[in-house]
């Protein structure tokens, strides 16, 4: 097979190859043929000239056959091998041996190939070459499949290193970390430089953080004078790192500015990495090649550039929250220290206990101790509490709040206030009390400070009303005296004019001082809280007729018509006698001061269907705005002491709170120079209830005959049971029994048949208090006569329906003496024997 007149410089092994080929007959020009189709073939001459090349070498290298003939091999030289590689090569086929390797070569296109070659010298009787054989198969596939895995594993090298380290890094170091990345990777990419820019949102300004390998000036000097941007450079969220080559346009971070920047200074090549935290992207490395041709072979692998732009951007947003939460403890810990707002946290498991012991005075050493060495702070009287509530809180899951007392060192004492609660999630890996500790001895200090100013202040309150019922009883001696003697001196029918007109100076002096007395009595009883208030259903028509009756000879003394309007037939639940001393002085205050020849309406409305509204209107001077606040003080008559008008100034105070403590209203409108219009609201009584047997004109059930009429008393606690005893104790032939709510009462009224049925409904809080309660009470007992016991604080929150039950309410406290009077009252009208 070799040419005519040349030997093939081989071994002995290929000679018997040639002869085998021989004997099978097969066609020299056969295998030549199969050989071009699959191979590179050329032929060169001793210095390196292409004698021949084959089809395949023309279609591989992009040369024709006569672009080929004549020239060098070096034409097809890519660069990428040095000298010294060609150098063996000639000298071992200069030798007539043969040679084999790899070889990347340069297609006419400028793109690059790889060949597996091999190269036989032919050589002459003297064994020198004439020339060469070179044999070549196209490897760049897999030449560039095991570049990418090189350029793989490297990636995924350098990832996983840097993965541990951004993972610990610090906030002082992230941008010394982030500078040693851009290294790593314009090595591993191949990059000629390497630079990163950082977004600045809130200016609206790029800026040029780092350089690599080396700071060029005039760079940062271009960046300086880049534009500030207007409008939203807000991120989507989905870039990724980017390729971009020639003049494209660098969109995943800083827009055209920076891309037409590199690019003018040379870099054709740039892949930009962007560094995201959240939707902005806040840097972007930036990778540089002038050539760009520098990175096409990693255009296929940017998915590991975008899973560095992820560690790096998850760093970023690790170091900015963890910096975010440490300003924000920073905050925090401040504004527990201005609030006195203290941490406490003990695990369950452990009893170690975590907390805040400089709020408090104590040293940061103690800040995690166990609930031992805490309840050593404690003051020892409060130990057993403290231990007893965290047991609680522990063992029943439930909220706690307390509060304890921590001694410090210099037996100094802190008021604490400890809300907490358990938390422990479903596999019990978390099992904490948490709590808050809030210094609360200023409010303690503050609180006992009230407490004496409010016993000081108590102490003066009583001692001036009790100087004022004594001066009061001890200034009526004297007065009855004076009155008496006058009205006997009245009678007298010796006395001319003269002395007939002191005398009744002296009188009516005498009633005036009387009526003071009376007002000053009135108000220190309600300043004492001694006031008896029983409410009953009375007729608002009555009542108003009866206090006309009684003003009626005011009103014809100072000259003021007084008219009545037609009432509406309506019953309200108030106390008989203190409705009738407010309404009565509403009519004189509109009486006395009136104008001359004035005039006093008196006329009932009904706003709604639960209330009447009784109005006294007056065509007096009126009251003018700025003296409106003053009107309900004591001892204050708004610029008339010292007028001729007789008052004291207490009979507004006192009327406001006898009317407040019924559960009414009252208010004021008023005009200066038009008069005024006082109101008294209050609740309308519902219609009374009537028993199942006396609605069926039935008879009820007779008690056993060893039975006496019975006063049954319900009662939840039995705090009232000794006054209504004690009410039944003197001359009164009635029974008494308590019991509570939930008694049996079926059992109950099977046995006794009660006429008189007291019912304690304390604050009304109890939820059996309610109107199905007391109608099935009434129907158990035969519609008995109905007394109820009522906190005088919750009047505000009588219901419409418990008017429909009850005979009398009495507002607790109330004395003996009072509850005896209503008993006997009840007694009377249930037609029972008192006595």
């Amino acid at each position: 097979m070799s040419p005519v007149g040349y030997r093939v410089c081989t071994n002995q092994g290929q000679q018997m190859d040639e002869q085998v080929l021989e004997q099978l007959s097969i066609n020299p020009a056969h295998l030549l043929d199969a050989l071009n189709q699959h191979a590179i073939v050329s032929v060169a001459a001793p210095d390196g000239t292409i004698l021949f090349a084959n089809d395949q070498f023309c279609a591989v290298s992009g040369y024709s056959r006569e672009e080929l003939i004549g020239k060098d091999h070096r034409l097809l030289n890519s660069g990428l091998h040095p000298p010294e590689f060609f150098k063996n090569m000639w000298q071992t086929i200069a030798t007539g041996r043969r040679w084999k390797g790899i070889i990347r070569n340069r297609s006419k296109s400028g793109s690059n190939y790889w060949v597996q070659t091999t190269i036989t010298p032919y050589c002459d009787a003297q064994g020198r070459p004439e020339y060469y054989i070179s044999i070549r198969t196209e490897v760049t596939r897999t030449k560039q499949n095991e570049e990418s895995l090189n350029r793989s594993s490297r990636f995924l090298r350098l990832l996983n290193d840097q993965a541990k380290a951004l993972l610990v890094v610090g906030q002082d170091f992230l941008a010394e970390e982030f500078y040693k990345i851009m290294g790593a990777w314009s090595s591993a990419l191949g990059a000629e430089f390497a630079i990163l820019v950082e977004m600045d949102a809130d200016h609206h300004e790029l800026r040029l953080v780092h350089q690599y390998p080396q700071e060029l000036p005039y760079l940062k000097a271009e960046f300086d004078r880049l534009p500030r941007w207007t409008g939203n450079r807000r991120s989507s969220g989905k870039e990724r790192s980017r390729l971009i080559l020639d003049r494209g346009v660098d969109l995943s971070f800083s827009g055209e500015d920076v891309a037409n920047l590199l690019h003018r200074w040379g870099f054709n090549a740039i892949i930009s990495v962007p560094v995201k935290f959240h939707t902005s992207i806040r840097y972007a490395m930036k990778f540089l090649a002038r050539d760009k041709q520098t990175f096409a072979p990693v255009s296929g692998q940017l998915f590991f550039i975008d899973i560095l732009s992820d560690l790096l951007s998850s760093a970023y947003q690790r170091v900015h929250n963890e910096r975010e939460l440490q300003q924000q403890k920073q905050k925090l810990d401040a504004r527990q220290f201005l609030a006195h707002l203290g941490d406490w946290d003990m695990e369950v498991s452990t009893l170690r206990v975590k907390w805040s012991p400089a709020l408090f005075g104590f040293s940061e050493a103690l800040t995690s101790i166990s609930l031992s060495e805490f309840v050593d702070l404690v003051h020892p009287e409060d130990r057993r509490m403290l231990l007893n509530e965290l047991n609680t809180a522990i063992n029943h899951s439930v909220p706690t709040s307390f509060e304890f007392r921590l001694v410090g060192e210099d037996n100094s004492q802190h008021w604490v206030q400890m809300r907490g609660a358990r938390i422990r999630d479903k596999d019990q890996h978390t099992d904490l009390l948490i709590a808050t500790l809030i210094d609360v001895s200023h409010i303690k200090s503050t609180e006992a400070e009230l407490r004496e100013a409010k016993k000081q202040a108590d102490q003066a309150n009583t001692a001036k009303s009790q100087f004022l019922s004594n001066m009061s009883h001890e200034l009526r001696t004297p007065l009855n005296s004076i009155l008496g003697f006058g009205q006997l001196l009245e009678l007298d029918d010796t006395l001319d004019a003269a002395q007939q007109e002191n005398v009744e100076a002296i009188l009516s002096a005498g009633a005036h001082l009387l009526n003071l007395i009376n007002e000053i009595l009135d108000l220190s009883v309600v300043e004492a809280g001694a006031v008896n208030i029983v409410l009953e259903r009375s007729r608002l028509a009555t009542i108003v007729e009866e206090c006309v009756a009684l003003v009626g000879p005011i009103s014809k003394r100072y000259g003021v018509a007084l008219e009545v309007e037609p009432l509406p037939d309506v019953e309200l639940f108030v106390d008989r006698m203190r409705f009738k001393q407010a309404v009565i002085n509403l009519l004189s205050n509109a009486i006395k001061y009136n104008k001359q020849d004035g005039h006093v309406w008196v006329r009932c409305e009904l706003p709604n269907l639960q209330h009447a509204r009784l109005n006294v209107i007056d065509t007096g001077l009126g009251i003018s705005p700025e003296k409106k606040h003053e009107l309900f003080k004591p001892f204050s008559r708004l610029g008339h002491e010292n007028s001729t008008t007789e008052g004291t100034g207490i009979g507004l105070t006192f009327t406001k709170s006898v009317v407040e403590l019924m559960g009414g209203d009252i208010g004021f409108t008023s005009s200066p120079g038009n008069g005024s219009t006082f109101y008294l609201e209050f609740p309308l009584a519902a219609h009374p209830t009537q028993g199942p047997a006396q609605a069926a004109g039935e008879e009820r059930p007779t008690p056993s005959a060893q039975q006496h009429d019975q006063v049954l008393m319900i009662s939840r606690g039995f705090a009232e049971e000794s006054m209504v005893r004690g009410a039944l104790s003197y001359d009164t032939k009635l029974s008494f029994r308590i019991v509570e709510p939930d008694h049996d009462l079926n059992r109950l009224a099977t046995r006794i048949r009660p006429n008189i049925l007291l019912v304690n409904l304390g604050d009304l809080e109890d939820p059996w208090v309610d109107e199905a309660y007391l109608e099935r009470i009434s129907s158990l007992f035969g519609a008995p006569r109905m007394i109820a016991l009522l906190d005088a604080n919750a009047i505000k929150l009588l219901q419409p329906y418990h008017t429909r039950f009850f005979d009398y309410i009495c507002l607790l406290p109330i004395d003996r003496s009072a509850i005896q009077t209503v008993l006997q009252s009840v007694s009377f009208r249930a037609g029972l024997q008192w006595a």
